[in-house]
């Protein structure tokens, strides 16, 4: 059981920076996320990878993320395709996905909704993970919240 738990944390850990990464470089949020799952739209380039870990040196990136039958999936395209998605980690029960908005184009995050009125002003994701925690009635979960750097510098610039 300790092993397991251990495993599970490690997994965790690398999930969340996996998905931090991704996050963090993306340029837009598709139409087509939802609380369930969210699909992030990014340029490729040299030191530029997709979800799955490979390499994108030119072109349009597609990050996927959402859950299916206890496990957390990253796919590289949207809607996934036979070999384009991974499983992350195992454990996952449910994702639920709040999406923070700058609605007065400032370049400041005004409040997190559940689904925006506009996509494009969408700046910061909050993800939650709910674990299955197997030994218990409990839920534990672990947050995660990252700006869209990019998004953001865009807004600011006026390219929007």
């Amino acid at each position: 059981r300790k092993e397991t738990e251990r495993q599970r944390q490690e997994n965790m850990r690398e999930a969340r920076e996996a998905g931090r990464r991704i996050i963090r470089m993306a340029e837009s949020v598709q139409e087509g996320s939802s609380q369930a799952g969210i699909i992030v739209n990014y340029s490729g380039g040299e030191g530029m990878f997709n979800c799955l870990g490979q390499p994108v040196s030119s072109g349009h990136i597609v990050s996927y993320f959402h859950v299916k039958k206890d496990i957390l999936y990253c796919s590289s395209r949207y809607p996934p395709t036979a070999g384009s998605q991974q499983a992350l980690v195992e454990g996952i029960a449910a994702m639920q996905v709040a999406y923070g908005v700058d609605s007065d184009g400032d370049g400041q995050l005004d409040d997190y909704r559940s689904l925006p009125e506009n996509w494009n002003t969408v700046i910061s994701v909050r993800i939650v993970l709910r674990l299955v925690d197997g030994g218990s009635q409990q839920w534990p979960e672990v947050t995660l919240t990252v700006a869209m750097r990019r998004r953001i510098f865009a807004r600011l610039a006026g390219d929007f």
